[in-house]
């Protein structure tokens, strides 16, 4: 092999990797099914107040309590109204697998809030360090259903950047079936109040260079009686797209490292 083709077969190799690493998806969350025959409960909160403040900590399911499902960890919060309110909870339903927000109550309804994951549950060693938005890094959710007649809802999906809270600006207000935005660096974002107001800022790009938690913004209400007025959803996933340094590259330079002990 002469030297012309031996140092286009140098690139030939590096360009592949990098491509490679350009689709390669790393799966960060995954709340999806719970696995029902290991015996665990429902896990819920239920209080006949009308706000769970937000909060880092856990608002459902210790990960210790289940091995292996450290994404069932739920924090963030909800703020709730009615007239005439049965009860309200949120929980993680073994059941039917899914994560729910409800009031079962007698007359008009509203229920706002945020479901997050924190970075303490982050898979595939995503727990620790800093991880920041690159080009391909998506999100989506399968909504189950959103119940009872007259009942609207707006959904987007939310980052913890550094402690501050973004929301997306792509939104749904579909009450069944998927919603995904497939490139999260494209997006715009504006500013989540924590408070009981959940209010908004301004959207605009945003760099997003300490992802310490992700998850969802929920805003549901119902002008409708008597029902049970709820939001399920059963799969929420966050995937990231390793940057080449970490993955092509290595991937082209052990690639051309096979190469060169073939041709030596």
């Amino acid at each position: 092999m002469n030297t012309h083709h031996f140092k286009n077969l140098i690139v030939a190799h590096l360009l592949a990797g990098l491509a490679l690493s350009a689709t390669a998806q790393t799966t960060v969350v995954d709340f999806t099914s719970i696995d029902s025959s290991s015996g665990e409960a429902a896990d819920s909160t239920t209080a006949s107040g009308s706000t769970w403040n937000f909060t880092t900590d856990y608002l459902i399911e210790d990960p210790s309590l289940v091995p292996g499902e450290s994404n069932k960890a739920v924090s963030g919060g909800v703020q709730m109204t009615w007239a005439g309110a049965l009860s309200n909870d949120f929980q993680i339903r073994v059941a039917s697998e899914e994560l729910r927000v409800q009031i079962r109550h007698t007359g008009a309804a509203t229920a706002e809030g945020a479901f997050i994951w924190n970075q303490a549950d982050f898979l595939n060693g995503y727990d620790t360090g800093t991880l920041s938005m690159s080009a391909g890094d998506s999100m989506s959710l399968d909504i189950t259903t959103v119940t009872t007649a007259g009942a609207s809802s707006e959904i987007r999906f939310v980052v913890n950047n550094g402690g501050t809270y973004y929301v997306s600006n792509t939104s749904t207000t579909n009450t069944s079936g998927s919603f995904t935005i497939s490139d999260l660096s494209t997006e715009t974002w504006a500013t989540m109040s924590t408070d009981d107001t959940y209010s908004f800022g301004s959207f605009s790009s945003v760099a997003m260079t300490d992802i310490q938690g992700v998850g969802y913004y929920f805003d549901l209400s119902t002008t409708a009686g008597e029902g049970n007025f709820r939001l399920d959803v059963n799969d929420f996933k966050y995937t990231v797209v390793p940057e080449a340094s970490s993955f092509g590259l290595l991937f082209g330079l052990l690639s051309f490292c096979f190469v060169l002990k073939r041709r030596v």
